[in-house]
């Protein structure tokens, strides 16, 4: 076979390499989606304990450990922040030091041990107790910014992003990672919405329904319609027929005398619309409203 000139060449292995597979090249059996499966089931469940903490954390702090309501929403403030500032720190170690599994499994090991409630209890108290109870906290919050610091980045490591199918299930490897992470807030409004909905057909036989009808918004619609109608109509003419009508001629105001037209007059005026009553007249001073048959 000849061989192929230089720029030839290069576009042969640019085409190679956009073919390349989804999963790391060399290790067949190796990446892809089913190895992301095991980050996602660890998002799932590590997300689900650590958001339910962080929610009650400010009562726990106000009803186990006695703080008071600024001291805890501080203490969960500064908690908060150094847990999502420091995971910079966690990446960076695996990146430098570990790989991201292993140092995924090493801080796990911060997040989840504590000491024996017995083994404390009736021997600190005051000011050793809330340092206590910061420490506490803090390997908690060391073991999380570790360990999602190295997780995301362990789930990429899974695809080669040199061709295009690589980049596009990367970006849906991280899609289903946020749902994984999102999923219990989702599902539990999702279901207690489902409920309210059934249980609001369920009282269907007790209500007293009213019947669709006239409403305001198309009472003020009328108005502008009639208005558009009678523009050519002289003033004189409407002042009379308004006073035959309701025996009222104040109802004709100066100011926005266009909407002053808005009075149904000559024969058709009882046909379809009349002057409306004097209580809804004092609502609003131009309106029309549907006879009553």
């Amino acid at each position: 076979m000849p061989k192929l000139c230089g720029c030839m060449q290069g576009d042969v292995e640019g085409s190679k390499e956009d073919h390349v597979p989804l999963g790391l090249a060399g290790k067949k059996g190796r990446g892809g989606f089913r190895a992301t499966m095991f980050v996602y089931g660890l998002v799932a469940l590590d997300s689900m304990g650590f958001v339910a903490n962080t929610v009650s954390l400010v009562l726990y702090f106000m009803g186990v450990m006695h703080f008071d309501i600024p001291t805890s929403a501080n203490t969960l403030t500064n908690l908060m922040g150094s847990t999502f500032l420091l995971t910079v720190l966690g990446g960076f170690i695996s990146d430098a030091y570990l790989n991201r599994l292993h140092t995924v499994l090493l801080f796990s090991f911060l997040e989840i041990m504590h000491a024996p409630s017995s083994m404390w209890q009736g021997k600190l108290c005051g000011g050793w107790y809330r340092i206590y109870v910061v420490l506490h906290a803090g390997f908690a919050s060391i073991g999380f910014w570790g360990v999602r610091g190295a997780l995301p980045a362990l789930g990429a490591d899974q695809f080669n992003k040199k061709g295009p199918e690589g980049a596009r299930a990367l970006a849906s490897y991280f899609n289903w990672m946020a749902l994984c992470t999102v999923w219990k807030g989702f599902l539990v409004s999702t279901v207690g919405t489902f409920i309210g909905f059934v249980i609001l057909a369920a009282g269907k036989p007790f209500y007293d329904l009213r019947q669709p009808g006239d409403s305001p918004l198309i009472r003020i619609a009328q108005v502008f319609a009639l208005a558009i109608r009678n523009r050519r109509l002289p003033l004189p003419r409407l002042r009379n027929c308004m006073r035959s009508v309701t025996k009222k001629p104040s109802l004709m105001r100066k100011n926005l005398s266009t909407l002053n037209n808005s009075v149904s007059i000559s024969h058709d005026y009882q046909s379809t619309y009349h002057i409306c009553s004097e209580a809804t007249c004092s609502l609003i001073s131009y309106a029309t409203c549907r006879q009553d048959r």
